[in-house]
């Protein structure tokens, strides 16, 4: 999910998207469920996330959509990339 966040804020701080006390909330929730669907073989239902998060479904589905366009459907993590972000939190 941290890795989706930085591709996210990456891409798009340049345009305006920046992590604030009126989004985080919804976007994290968005990249850890995309993240969870991406490693999990039985993953929870969209639906479960939702009432989690405390969002309508409706308003996740589009979180979701909106979320993978801004990250052109980058979902794939290399193992290089996520060493990098595990020995970043180690050195915190």
């Amino acid at each position: 999910a941290l890795l989706l966040l930085d591709r996210l804020v990456v891409a798009h701080s340049s345009r305006g998207m920046h992590l604030c006390s009126s989004n985080v909330h919804r976007v994290l929730l968005t990249a850890m469920m995309l993240a969870a669907k991406l490693l999990d073989d039985e993953a929870y239902c969209s639906e479960y996330w939702s009432r989690v998060g405390g969002v309508s479904l409706s308003h996740l589905n589009e979180l979701e959509v909106a979320f993978l366009q801004l990250i052109d459907h980058r979902l794939f993590v290399t193992p290089e990339e996520l060493d990098a972000v595990r020995a970043s939190l180690y050195l915190r």
